[in-house]
């Protein structure tokens, strides 16, 4: 190795100092942090859990990744550095060189960043660890590839790829059986990499020396192309992600609006085509390890990231009444078929599919209309499609889009009017439904969790579907020339990505007035839109949720109106029906308010239900056993066991309460607890379903009471509360109906 000039020791030496400095005041300052900031450890675990979620976002785009890194390599090629060319040309020389330096640091070290907050215990060891890579790593690297010149020196110049190589292998280690979805991004980091080693060993010098003084511009413009690629990964997705918020709290204030009345009063005569349809049951594997994201910290943003476990536990229980509900709806009008638009699972997990299709016979499956898949049925959380928390999260295995689409479309037959794709790129069906004036109703089932490649990479954000989707539906429709069509979807059309509502437009063209209308899920609340599509407007029914508040299934009316025209009418059904907040149709079948009242009754002078009731205010009710290690977390969390002010500051501090809740709630109802961790079970979900068999009425309002503690667990209420008011009705929103034409 050449010797170093004074200079460049001065230099050297400088750099560590300060970058040394840098990393003891962030230590110490993330230390008295921690001491003083309340909860700390939940924000460390929570940030173990986010850390991930940026590698699989970022690898959902490996291809503009992967462009963008070996564009600013190719100009190592295409700018050469001769010393006897004008000063223009050494410029960017020197910019092409610090815009790869920087690019060289950010692939080397942002694994390890990642690994360095995964690791570490606590917050002030995560920001240390982060400090160390981000501040001490560029110097350390710089200092380990200056003077690599000449043959004997070339391992220096392999060092960068050492170090990137080490992270990325250790990274994919960590999740083995996921690494598939991650090699695309491996694959965008190699696109640069790769071409960035060749060029520093075709010219035996490395990229990582520290810049020459006269180059503080090039650091300065490198800065800005920083800034602009960061503000570009900003927003992009809040202008994606714009167009379907803004929808949803519209929706939520109409509703608000509406929720004391029903928009049009109910047909005289029962409709020549009826469709009964639920969505978002979100079935939960409680048996596995819970994670960051199930913490409060996460919960105060996302409401629906962690459900009260006792609304996971009976949730099975209300969408078994639906079915209920159907068969006795169908045998008054054998028409009417079923059908479900997606989100079956909630974590993904194998076991959360294999519920709901062990369950769907109970609506018959002779009369289903069609299945489609929904993104929390195709990815971890309903949004990130790799992470490592999804293998403990889902002991009995984790689910994908081709497992899911496989499972769900086993349910349906092709034949009898009915056509499907079964592929692992998308499930699609499109299936005749009815008849409106002679002619037929054909739904087109859409799997839209087929996004293109625009798509943000949050599945739960974003759908839509792709062109070979389009073109198979086109296909498929070919056969039903004259009939009517109603587009179904998991995610609404204003959260479809920029080429998905291209394709849609597209399909709208093809169809002209063939389409009737849209009809769509996932925002778990009821709501109608109107959308322009091929110059026409189309409405687009958006059906609630079986699980959250108000838990409903709907049913969707065709028929033609007084003047001639077509009606489509959107009524929703819930799964409690309460006084002045229900559309009155004394021929539906409804558990009832006052059977609920009658039930909560007779629970409240039952000996095993007294911890359920115990309301907060005294010791009431035996305490549940528990473990050791859970023992302290119980005694001060009893007798509520729910939020207040205190927080869990863990996973596994939430797992004891929510063991604790579990077999409280299982106590009252009667279920036997055979291990001392009733929540690992996995047949748990099974055999609370079949202790009310004959009689599921209690579990269906013990269920619906903890959907309405979903709605109010801000508020800081308890299981005691929610059941004491969740028949009132500002416990939650009424029935909601709506027709297009809108009637004015």
């Amino acid at each position: 190795m050449p010797a170093l000039t004074a200079a460049h020791r001065h230099a050297s030496r400088v750099r560590w100092a300060k970058a040394l400095c840098l990393v003891a005041v962030g230590a110490v300052a993330s230390a008295l942090l921690e001491r003083t900031l309340p909860r700390a450890l939940e924000a460390a675990y929570v940030l173990k859990s986010v850390i991930f979620a940026a590698v699989g976002l970022l690898s959902a785009h490996p291809w503009i990744l992967g462009a963008a890194n070996a564009g600013v390599a190719a100009l190592l090629f295409l700018v050469r550095d001769d010393t006897d060319a004008a000063g223009l040309r050494q410029a960017a020389a020197g910019l092409a060189e610090q815009l790869n330096r920087s690019a060289g640091h950010l692939e080397g070290l942002f694994t390890w960043l990642t690994l360095a907050v995964w690791w570490a215990s606590s917050l002030w060891l995560q920001v240390t660890g982060v400090l160390v890579v981000a501040i001490l790593g560029p110097v350390a690297i710089d200092a380990l590839t200056f003077g690599g010149r000449g043959p004997a020196q070339r391992w220096r110049l392999l060092a960068p790829v050492a170090v990137t190589v080490t992270g990325l292998l250790v990274v994919l280690s960590v999740a083995r059986s996921q690494w598939g979805e991650v090699a695309p991004l491996v694959a965008a980091v190699l696109a640069g990499l790769a071409p960035r080693t060749a060029w520093s060993l075709w010219h035996e010098t490395s990229l990582h020396a520290s810049a020459a003084p006269d180059e503080g511009w090039a650091r300065f413009v490198d800065r800005l192309v920083m800034m602009a690629s960061l503000a570009v990964l900003v927003l992009l997705p809040l202008r994606g992600l714009g167009p379907g918020h803004r929808a949803s709290a519209e929706n939520r204030m109409r509703r608000i609006v509406r929720w004391l009345r029903c928009t049009a009063e109910p047909a005289e005569t029962a409709p020549p085509f009826s469709l009964f349809i639920v969505a978002d049951s979100q079935f939960h594997a409680l048996e596995g390890k819970r994670s960051g994201f199930h913490l409060d910290l996460i919960d105060t943003e996302i409401p629906v990231s962690v459900r009260p476990v006792e609304l996971d536990l009976l949730s099975a229980a209300t969408l078994r009444s639906f079915a209920d509900v159907y068969r006795e709806m169908h045998a008054i009008r054998p028409e009417m078929r079923w059908a479900h638009l997606g989100d079956t699972a909630d974590l993904g997990c194998t076991s959360e599919l294999e519920r709901f299709v062990a369950l769907a016979p109970r609506f018959g499956l002779s009369d289903l209309g069609g299945a489609i898949p929904g993104n929390h049925d195709v990815a971890f959380l309903g949004n990130l499609s790799w992470h490592p928390d999804w293998e403990t999260a889902c002991p009995q295995g984790r689910s994908s889009p081709a497992t899911a689409r496989a499972r769900i479309g086993s349910l349906m037959a092709d034949g009898d009017g009915r056509v499907v794709h079964r592929g692992s790129n998308f499930l699609a069906s499109v299936s005749v439904l009815g008849h409106v004036g002679g002619a037929e109703v054909v739904g087109v089932f859409l799997d839209t969790s087929d996004a293109p490649r625009d798509r943000i990479g949050i599945a739960g954000a974003q759908g839509g579907i792709s062109s070979r989707q389009r073109e198979w539906v086109e296909q498929a429709l070919g056969r039903f020339s004259a009939a009517r069509v109603l587009l179904f979807g998991h995610h609404p059309v204003d959260q479809w990505t920029s080429l998905s509502r291209t394709q849609l437009e597209r399909l709208a063209e093809a169809l002209g007035p063939r389409l009737w209308g849209v009809v769509s899920a996932h925002t778990h609340l009821a709501a109608l839109r109107s959308h322009t599509l091929a110059g026409r407007t189309v409405p687009e029914f958006i059906v609630g949720s079986t699980i959250d508040p108000p838990q409903e299934a709907a049913v969707l009316d065709g028929r033609q109106g007084p003047d001639g025209d077509s009606v489509l009418r959107l009524r929703t059904l819930q799964a409690v029906q309460r006084p002045g907040m229900t559309c009155a149709d004394d021929r539906r079948p409804a558990v009832t308010a006052a059977t609920c009242d009658r039930i909560f009754k007779t629970l409240r002078g039952t000996p095993a239900c007294a911890a359920l009731f115990a309301g907060g205010t005294s010791d009431a009710g035996q305490r549940p056993p528990t473990s050791d290690q859970c023992a302290k977390t119980v005694d001060a969390w009893w007798p509520l066991l729910e939020p207040g002010l205190l927080h869990a500051e863990s996973p596994e501090e939430l797992d004891c309460l929510q063991e604790a809740r579990a077999q409280r709630l299982l106590s009252c109802i009667g279920v036997p607890v055979t291990v001392e961790s009733p929540l690992r079970d996995p047949d748990l979900p099974e055999r609370v379903l079949s202790s009310r068999e004959r009689d599921p009425a209690e579990l269906v309002c013990i269920s619906w009471a903890a959907s309405v503690l979903q709605s109010h667990k801000r508020d800081r209420w308890g299981m005691a509360q929610a059941i004491a008011f969740s028949l009132d009705p500002g416990a939650t929103y009424g029935e909601f109906e709506a027709e297009w034409p809108e009637q004015r």
